[in-house]
């Protein structure tokens, strides 16, 4: 009986050492790969949702580029701001005989009035700021208010708007509400220097103020999990949309952080920054049930050759014993 007992103990111990070692490394290499697996798929299809977000965003900015070049596509917009440069719309302005201003002044509320109106973007207002004679004055046509409206402005944010678009030219810059006025709000603006076509003097810079909240519609269907999050910041780096648990700060850190994937892209036509902070451990924590699923037939697999060898063993462990 101590013979047989050793034996069948000896092989116990051979059965467990041959199915339970290869079971568990089985285990841990399917666990392994489903994890990575799940990961990298998760990474392709955020890749693909900030596509699809920077084109949609790419499209809003090239509606409003279009706007922003309407001076240059309508000789009486053009005109009208040469005029206002010249101080004719000022109160004490001296106007030529010649000129009919109460026409252009028409034509040229009436031409932004319809963009406004008739852009697909929450386009809240147009503004012109002129140089020359002018300087001061701010020509604005809202959405809320008809016609053209005229108003006081400090030499200091005419400055501040200039010193934002004369790096750039005559092209269009776009940045938060908050870098050129001391508010906050889902707006930002897009600014361009406004050239004379003859003289290439500068005539004033043209300001468009939109509301961010539907231009930024295609982020809100990207799906991110617990404590991950997207974040979109102009070119000085403030945020025009967050969504989850995106910071500045935080996905400073999470780029330094294996716990989290961070991708970007950077938008052509704005030059803003459209990032994503993915939590690893969010996806570790949805991929549990597909490892305990393995984990479960792993031990039903390893149960089956146990009764299986019991079986088979149990002819073998008794005719030893006789």
């Amino acid at each position: 009986m101590n013979m047989g007992y050793s034996f069948r103990n000896i092989s116990l111990r051979h059965f467990i050492i041959s199915s339970m070692l290869p079971i568990l490394a089985l285990f841990c290499a399917l666990s392994f790969y489903y994890n990575w697996k799940a990961l990298e798929f998760n990474k392709d299809v955020y890749a693909g949702a900030l596509d699809a977000g920077s084109s949609a965003l790419n499209m809003s900015f090239a509606e409003l580029e279009q706007i922003s070049f309407t001076p240059y596509l309508y000789n009486d917009i053009s005109r009208m701001m040469t005029y206002m440069k010249n101080g004719y719309l000022e109160e004490k302005g001296e106007v030529p005989d010649y000129l009919n201003l109460a026409q252009l002044e028409t034509n040229y509320t009436l031409i932004f009035t319809k963009l406004l109106h008739s852009s697909s973007q929450d386009v809240r207002a147009i503004r012109f700021y002129p140089f020359g004679e002018a300087y001061g004055a701010c020509y604005s046509i809202n959405r809320d208010t008809a016609g053209l409206s005229r108003t006081e402005v400090s030499g200091e944010d005419i400055e501040k708007l200039y010193s934002c678009t004369a790096p750039y030219g005559s092209k269009a810059v776009f940045l938060s509400l908050e870098d050129i006025r001391e508010t906050s709000g889902d707006a930002f603006v897009l600014l361009r220097t406004i050239k004379d076509y003859d003289s290439g003097k500068n005539l004033g810079i043209l300001e468009i103020e939109v509301g961010a909240s539907q231009v930024c519609d295609s982020l809100d269907r990207i799906n991110i999990t617990k404590h991950s999050g997207l974040l979109l910041t102009d070119q000085t780096g403030s945020v025009i949309y967050s969504a989850g648990s995106a910071t500045p700060e935080l996905l400073a850190e999470a780029s330094q952080s294996s716990s989290y994937m961070v991708q970007d892209c950077t938008l052509e036509r704005a030059g803003w920054k459209l990032s994503l902070m993915i939590s690893v451990n969010d996806f570790r924590v949805s991929t549990a049930e597909s490892i305990g699923i393995i984990f479960v037939v792993s031990v039903l697999a390893f149960v089956a050759g146990f009764v299986l060898y019991r079986l088979q063993s149990a002819g073998a462990v008794v005719s030893i014993d006789s």
